[in-house]
């Protein structure tokens, strides 16, 4: 085969690749808030759209979603909605969207995430898991009972996935969390 034919072959098989990638599917789901989403993770239950949550009041609860797609895609984002409970709502102003960033770990190139970057996107890289963590925190005074909300996932191009939230406040409430930072950093 000849150069110029096997560059001709090569572009043409590139620019199929790149057109079939780019309306590829975007897998999403909820993950485990305490296991790590690699690069390479994939959702296991991928038709799983509903959140069940419990908390007492003052207590910090947290979501982990994950998306991953064969083409990739630009502005990958979450938002949530207010959670509406009996006679009180947990506002969405309340509730934190961050994206972990990835470190490497090794000289074997492993990846871990581990910072939490606040920033409105981030891009999704082809076949590559993005995890995404929410947080808020349950005020103090909400009244107990269920509440629910919902978080979408969307993408530059449009909708990615729905989930819906169900929180369960509980009867009782925790401690405010003492912040002084020199109880870590006493001198002995």
């Amino acid at each position: 085969m000849t150069p110029k034919a096997l560059l001709s072959c090569s572009l043409l098989i590139f620019v199929c690749g790149c057109s079939r990638r780019s309306g590829a599917p975007v897998e999403a789901w909820v993950a485990d808030p305490h296991r790590h989403v690699f690069h390479g993770s994939f959702g296991r239950d991928l038709k799983q759209r509903e959140i069940k949550l419990e908390a007492a009041r003052n207590e910090y609860v947290v979501i982990q979603l994950a998306a991953k797609s064969a083409g990739g895609l630009s502005g990958l984002s979450a938002e949530a909605s207010d959670l509406r409970g009996p006679s009180s709502t947990i506002p969405k102003s309340s509730i934190r969207v961050r994206y972990p960033g990835f470190l490497p770990v090794d000289e074997n190139g492993q990846y871990t995430p581990d910072p939490l970057f606040k920033k409105p996107s981030v891009d999704l890289k082809a076949n590559q898991a993005q995890p995404v963590w929410i947080d808020f925190q349950v005020p103090a005074d909400a009244a107990p009972g269920a509440y629910e909300g919902a978080v979408s996932l969307r993408h530059a191009g449009g909708s990615v996935a729905d989930f819906t939230i169900h929180l369960d406040v509980l009867d009782f409430t925790l401690p405010p969390v003492n912040q002084d930072p020199s109880q870590f950093c006493e001198a002995g």
